[in-house]
């Protein structure tokens, strides 16, 4: 598997925050290609490594999500990551965790999502080798298919933007409903951790487990 193409969904009136994130994931990785995804362009340098996708002239909340599915159905890559625009990487990331899990996309065809974290979704562990563990997603975990950095098998993807919803709140709580009545019904929802570590020295993806925007509201901020 080669490069990850990175998707980025935003929109007009929090673009403010892309030339941060993208600061901080190409700061921490230059293992990505970045993808914006949008009506209008940001005006904004943001890296020579990110592309602004045009969805079209305006947002039409009734739309948006059919317009999504149709720039993920332009594209040919088996597997993207798909994340929001505040959602940044907060350390450097290990390269060689990378290669395993591309390596194990490459072998197991079967997987819908690999989490990019954790934020309480780890459950059963049905590998351990020497450096890392691969586990199951809890079977009740309540944003199974949530916005985080995660890779995701790219049809498995769309089936939730096929919704009429147009929301992120049905993508965090219902989508999986959406993967569940298609093909990719059986399909599964997996992690890792790094052996040795804690917290999100842990994860595939060093991440907060709040967005930027969101951990303006709690104690436990975001620290970059």
């Amino acid at each position: 598997m080669t490069k990850l193409k990175l998707f980025m969904i935003t929109c007009n009136e929090s673009q403010f925050i892309l030339p941060t994130t993208c600061y901080l994931i190409n700061k921490y990785s230059d293992e990505f290609e970045i993808n914006i995804l949008d009506y209008k362009k940001p005006e904004y340098e943001l890296g020579e490594n990110v592309n602004f996708i045009s969805m079209g002239e305006n947002r039409n909340i009734d739309n948006w999500f059919s317009d999504i599915y149709l720039k993920l159905s332009e594209i040919d890559d088996e597997y993207i990551i798909f994340t929001v625009d505040d959602m940044p990487l907060i350390d450097y990331l290990d390269g060689k965790v990378l290669d395993f899990v591309k390596e194990y996309l490459d072998k197991n065809k079967d997987i819908a999502c690999f989490y990019g974290g954790d934020s309480g979704a780890k459950g059963n562990t049905f590998y351990s080798g020497d450096k890392y563990e691969l586990w199951d997603v809890k079977q009740r975990y309540h944003h199974k298919t949530n916005c985080q950095m995660n890779i995701w098998k790219r049809e498995a993807l769309m089936e939730i933007f096929k919704s009429k919803a147009n929301n992120l709140t049905h993508f965090e709580q219902q989508g999986i409903n959406n993967i569940r009545r298609s093909k990719f019904k059986n399909y599964k929802f997996i992690g890792l951790s790094v052996k040795g570590y804690k917290g999100y020295k842990s994860f595939l993806f060093p991440l907060h487990r709040w967005t930027l925007c969101s951990s303006r509201y709690l104690k436990d901020k975001v620290q970059i």
